[in-house]
């Protein structure tokens, strides 16, 4: 599934560096029941993740995001997901997204 986002609304090279590039290698979903991610507290260490885009729990790419929700939306039954980032170069395909929904909630 291309994955097509807007860039021309972040203005500091670093920052759309950094997003693009997490954009590009982070397009995996990891997709767990309920809530069970710990945000980071620590304020050096997410001062010391935002420039990364490696896959992380506390991180979600907005188009997978997306794409879980409307997953989650075509089941019959309703359901709690958190939604983390997870290294990968293409997105899932839709049907895909409702297999890692429906595990999840199994």
């Amino acid at each position: 599934m291309p994955l097509f986002v807007r860039y021309d609304t972040i203005f500091e090279l670093g920052e759309a560096m950094t997003t693009m590039s997490h954009d590009r290698f982070t397009v995996g979903a990891a997709v767990s029941k309920g809530d069970p991610v710990e945000p980071e507290t620590n304020p050096i260490k997410a001062i010391a993740q935002k420039e990364k885009f490696d896959p992380s729990p506390n991180d979600t790419n907005r188009a997978v995001a997306g794409a879980v929700v409307v997953a989650i939306l075509q089941r019959a039954t309703a359901g709690e997901v958190s939604v983390s980032a997870a290294a990968g170069k293409e997105m899932a395909a839709m049907a895909e997204m409702r297999a890692l929904v429906d595990k999840a909630l199994a």
